[in-house]
């Protein structure tokens, strides 16, 4: 609905969310041990994975939950 009144609010979305993947995977070089969990939304999934894929991280695992809904 929003995007109907900001059709700019699309490009802003994309850089947000490739903002807030940097500094999750940044986190996670500074601080993991190897082993961790990352709880966000599905659509940093591919941005995510692409990074930590990069990084050498192998996915091994896959579970969505759905932590609330409308």
């Amino acid at each position: 609905e929003l995007q109907r009144f900001l059709p700019g609010m699309r490009g802003f979305q994309s850089v947000a969310a490739d903002w807030r993947n940097d500094v999750a995977v940044a986190k996670v070089d500074a601080e993991s041990d190897g082993d961790f969990v990352l709880v966000y939304g599905a659509a940093h999934g591919p941005g995510l994975i692409s990074l930590l894929r990069k990084r050498g991280f192998v996915e091994v695992d896959r579970e969505w939950h759905t932590a609330f809904s409308t």
